[in-house]
């Protein structure tokens, strides 16, 4: 039976000894918020710039200078280093002091001259994979630039005018619009998921104190056996789910605004839908608290879950490319369909569903299986102590008193 008398007393009573043992409170407002505000000031610069780019000039050219001289006004590219030595080069790219080499080959503009082909090599480091993806794509756009102007230069010697010139040399014009993360800024699309992903970590644990005693050291199992059992649970949820409430709320209006994360529209669905997604995580650690009777065991569990939803979620690689068990296990984790209809929304400002149905299975599952658990008697569940006993039939009356195994 449901008594709200009983709730408001067990709800005083368990924010009450939130003085004593805070730790619910900390895990789910105070770490997420101390973390995410570490990310937003290493991601305080999501746009990247200033890669340094060492140019090594062996033709000592027109044309070297030319290219030197272009790859330098790359607001992308920093190039603090011009040598003729390649070895030197190559030294400073393993040794991590640059991240690109790009070799102008000898006699480049002799070659030109005779209308041969000028080699230039580029040398890039494939483990800074964001880095290299937008230095190649910044002097491959340089060096198609030059090549055509020089194209362009000779048409026009044969006599064309300059369109001419232009349909002559570039016949098929291509217009490329990238969507979703057209500068490769890195927090747009990381940052998101990033932020998301600790909140089910900070979510699912706070709930894992839900079934368990007050006391510093005890982590049994703590759960009345017979009355009042769903004004117990009620006032043991809404002060984790109110803290986390709080901690979503200061991720929508706090630190999105301040790493640049703008949603201009659904922001107040994707606020209701977060909601949802901390209930479910709060499942998976409301079903952990009371599943496993050491509170150590649990965690573990949920560290299981929790870790590798940094890279399962699908965020960092596409959840599509992963192997058949690494899709299996990420289908299990409930980050990987939030943010499948989060960045639809996020993104491209549409309604979407993608998702919603998997994460609400999953929680239904969760909080099922915990109230399956939590009314089943057995005495496997820890007794009340008496003190707490004595408290509650002094506050609810002798009438509805708590009784146990």
């Amino acid at each position: 039976m449901f008594s709200l008398k009983k709730t408001y007393v067990l709800l005083l009573d368990e924010l009450k000894h939130f003085k004593k043992n805070p730790m619910p409170i900390i895990l789910a407002i105070i770490c997420p918020i101390i973390t995410w505000c570490i990310l937003a000031f290493i991601f305080s610069k999501p746009i990247i710039s200033n890669i340094p780019v060492t140019i090594v000039d062996n033709d000592n050219s027109s044309l070297s200078r030319t290219i030197i001289k272009n790859l330098k006004s790359i607001e992308a590219l920093n190039v603090f280093c011009v040598t003729s030595d390649i070895h030197e080069a190559e030294k400073m790219l393993m040794n991590g002091e640059t991240y690109v080499v790009v070799q102008i080959i000898k006699d480049a503009e002799k070659k030109l001259k005779t209308n041969q082909q000028a080699d230039v090599v580029v040398f890039y480091n494939s483990a800074k994979m964001v880095y290299s993806k937008v230095s190649y794509k910044s002097i491959a756009t340089t060096l198609l630039t030059i090549s055509s102007s020089i194209n362009i230069k000779r048409m026009m010697a044969t006599g064309l005018d300059f369109d001419k010139a232009i349909a002559h040399v570039s016949p098929i014009t291509t217009h490329v619009h990238v969507l979703e993360n057209p500068y490769f800024n890195y927090g747009k699309y990381l940052l998101p998921g990033l932020f998301l992903s600790i909140l089910q970590m900070s979510a699912s644990y706070s709930a894992l104190f839900i079934f368990r005693n007050r006391r510093k050291y005890d982590t049994e199992i703590y759960i009345p056996i017979y009355v009042h059992k769903l004004s117990y649970l009620i006032s043991r949820l809404i002060p984790l789910f109110a803290a986390n409430f709080i901690t979503i709320l200061f991720l929508y209006l706090g630190i999105f605004p301040i790493c640049g994360v703008n949603i201009s529209s659904g922001y107040f669905y994707l606020f209701q839908y977060s909601l949802f997604f901390c209930f479910v995580c709060m499942g998976m650690g409301a079903f952990c608290s009371i599943a496993f009777k050491n509170i150590g065991i649990g965690a573990m569990v949920l560290l299981v879950l929790n870790a590798p939803a940094f890279v399962f979620s699908g965020y960092t690689f596409p959840c599509w490319a992963m192997p058949p068990f690494a899709q299996m296990f990420a289908s299990l984790i409930p980050t990987t369909h939030f943010l499948n209809g989060f960045y639809s929304i996020y993104l491209y400002g549409e309604p979407s569903f993608n998702g919603v149905i998997p994460l609400c299975f999953i929680g239904m599952v969760l909080w099922l299986g915990t109230v399956a658990l939590f009314y089943r008697p057995g005495d496997w569940l820890r007794k009340l102590g008496k003190d707490y006993k004595d408290y509650l039939d002094k506050k609810i009356g002798k009438e509805d008193e708590i009784y146990v195994d």
